[in-house]
C-alpha cells in the first residue's frame, strides 16, 4: 500500500506536512501515474517538487485561463483584435 508520512519534529506545521506529503507521494508515482489532489494542495508547490502528472480540484470561483486566446470559432461574440461589421 503506502507508508504514513508524519510530520517532522523540528518543524510540525501543518505547510511543512503538506510538502512532505506531496515529496512523498510524488517518489511512489511511476512515470505513468497521476496524482490527484483535493484543492489543500498549491499548483506552485506540486510543481516545486517535481511532480509531472496531476490534476487538482481548485475551488468553485478560481479563474483560470490559457496563455493564448483560442482562434474565433464562427460562433459568439468577436473578441477585440478582431475585425469588426460597420
Amino acid at each position: 500500500m503506502g507508508e504514513v508520512v508524519r510530520a517532522g519534529t523540528a518543524d510540525p506545521s501543518a505547510s511543512a506536512h503538506t510538502c512532505h506529503l506531496v515529496r512523498a507521494a510524488v517518489a511512489q508515482c511511476a512515470p505513468t501515474d497521476t496524482l490527484v489532489l483535493d484543492a489543500g494542495f498549491s499548483v506552485a508547490l506540486l510543481q516545486e517538487e517535481g511532480a509531472t502528472r496531476y490534476v487538482v480540484r481548485l475551488a468553485k470561483n478560481s479563474t483560470v485561463r490559457r496563455a493564448t486566446p483560442l482562434a474565433y470559432q464562427g460562433r459568439g461574440r468577436l473578441r477585440a483584435g478582431h475585425w469588426s461589421v460597420r
